[in-house]
């Protein structure tokens, strides 16, 4: 990633706490993390790169991951 020396040293300064306010377009590139646009965008960035299959999956711990399948189902279909 561009941005992997940025990123260390906002880790070594303030550890993970530190890794919640990197910028946006960052969260898009590692993952498909944060609002389901968010997360599109990811997978528009995967596409492009010429990936074929992605496997997407709610949090494991049902209480949380129960209300993300409606968003994985939603990310799957596009």
């Amino acid at each position: 990633m561009p941005f992997f020396d940025e990123l260390r040293k906002l880790y070594e300064a303030g550890g993970e706490a530190a890794l919640v306010g990197m910028p946006r377009d960052w969260w898009t590139a590692v993952g498909a993390i944060g609002t389901v646009e968010d997360a599109a965008a990811h997978l528009d960035g995967l596409e492009a790169a010429g990936v074929d299959h992605v496997g997407l999956f709610p949090d494991p711990e049902v209480e949380h991951g129960l209300p993300q399948l409606d968003y994985v189902l939603e990310l799957a279909g596009r």
